[in-house]
């Protein structure tokens, strides 16, 4: 039904992602509409669930600390994307980009 189209999901809720996931297989293009830009994490980071790390690094760090190690983490992580916000030209910034 999608193959050789280009499509736009809207929204970077879970099931706008989950959707857009599925596009991917099938589409020529899946394009992302957000707001503001997000990050689409991967399930596992570095070999261990992404949920996991967020709370094993809150028993022992600072609230800022963590912040900054984790998107550390997630610019070195294969698989994490950021989703950027565009004003001029969203064609040229419509698709996701590695970090």
């Amino acid at each position: 039904m999608f193959a050789g189209r280009r499509v736009l999901v809207v929204g970077t809720g879970n099931s706008a992602t989950d959707i857009a996931t599925e596009l991917a297989g099938q589409a020529d293009e899946v394009l992302i509409s957000a707001r503001r830009g997000v990050w689409v994490l991967p399930k596992t980071l570095f070999g261990r669930p992404t949920d996991q790390w967020n709370g094993a690094l809150a028993a022992v760090l600072p609230w800022r600390l963590r912040q900054r190690l984790s998107q550390t983490m997630l610019r070195l992580a294969p698989g994490a994307r950021r989703v950027r916000r565009c004003r001029r030209r969203p064609r040229a910034c419509s698709r996701t980009t590695r970090r």
